[in-house]
């Protein structure tokens, strides 16, 4: 078992959770039995971790492709935005997901990550958000997506 690796996966997802409401990381915690592979939606309820995260977000904001997924990021998409810093993270976490063998890149010796795993990890992030601003749950589904979080300073 890689465990700078599965470290990594933990980092990246504080970072991608770190763009949207505590209500939307604790709604893919409440939701985890529609969580799929493969696609962004199945468009019966299902969907991936980032159409599940975006969600409760307005439907003009809700995460159903690659190019919404890199406007969510980066602010912009297209290529050149996909490879800025701020949107690595999230691209590898859709590959692992996903089962790509591409996530290796980023996740040596890593193939797919179970589910279990990126719950429990949901878990601990939601945890720490309420331990650090309890107000958080409180915060607006409005509210920009590329606001700096409350967590953003956390040691692994």
């Amino acid at each position: 078992m890689n465990r700078d690796a599965w470290k990594l996966v933990q980092e990246d997802l504080r970072h991608c959770c770190s763009y949207f409401p505590l209500e939307c990381v604790m709604h893919v915690v409440q939701n985890a039995h529609r969580l799929m592979r493969g696609k962004y939606t199945d468009g019966s309820g299902r969907g991936c971790l980032f159409y599940l995260l975006s969600e409760l977000l307005p439907a003009d904001r809700r995460i159903d492709s690659r190019e919404r997924l890199t406007r969510h990021f980066t602010g912009g998409s297209g290529e050149g935005f996909r490879e800025l810093p701020q949107y690595q993270p999230a691209k590898y976490l859709v590959r692992l997901v996903d089962g790509d063998k591409s996530a290796a890149e980023r996740y040596p010796g890593l193939k797919v990550m179970p589910f279990e795993f990126l719950i429990s990890c949901l878990k601990e992030i939601i945890a720490a958000r309420q331990a650090i601003v309890p107000v958080l749950a409180d915060e607006p589904l409005a509210a920009t997506s590329r606001q700096m979080p409350a967590d953003a300073s956390l040691a692994s």
